[in-house]
């Protein structure tokens, strides 16, 4: 229903800003495309379960890039999360 999508859409904000403040913190910058950010609600969403596996998603796919990115590259201050159907999230 429109109604969840629209609270999904409000946690993987609330989630996702946590994110951005943690990195804001060590000076990075994180920005996500329009289709990471539907991805991110449309895959991370659990009816069930609500907001939960959201933040467990993003966990396991979202921050496991950017510290992968990170760890290659410690003097990266701009990330952008981007996704595609071949290699899902990505890091531009």
């Amino acid at each position: 229903s429109k109604g969840s999508k629209i609270s999904y859409l409000y946690d993987a904000n609330k989630f996702i800003k946590q994110l951005k403040s943690r990195l804001e913190k060590q000076n990075i910058t994180l920005e996500f495309t329009s289709l990471a950010l539907s991805k991110i609600i449309e895959n991370g969403s659990n009816i069930e379960y609500g907001a939960r596996p959201l933040k467990r998603y993003i966990q396991k796919y979202i921050e496991t890039i950017i510290a992968k990115k990170l760890l290659e590259n410690g003097s990266i201050s701009n990330l952008l999360v981007d996704f595609n159907e071949e290699t899902g999230y990505f890091i531009n």
